[in-house]
């Protein structure tokens, strides 16, 4: 297995983990009653996801486009 290969199974796996997190938030928001201090948590955890969500989009074209 080469490096290649390892970072494409690590991307996958970490979108797949990001989609099931951004679901729970999803999940929370609509189903939970909440205060300021929950929805700040929720929104913080909101952006960090959609953050790694673009750090690991770019590092699959990296890897796509390397040879």
């Amino acid at each position: 297995m080469t490096v290649k290969d390892k970072l494409m199974i690590y991307i996958y796996r970490k979108m797949s983990q990001l989609e099931n997190e951004k679901e729970e938030i999803k999940h929370q928001l609509r189903f939970q009653p909440m205060d300021s201090l929950d929805m700040y948590e929720l929104m913080r955890n909101d952006i960090r996801i959609n953050a790694w969500n673009e750090f690991v989009k770019e590092l699959f074209e990296i890897v796509i486009n390397c040879k």
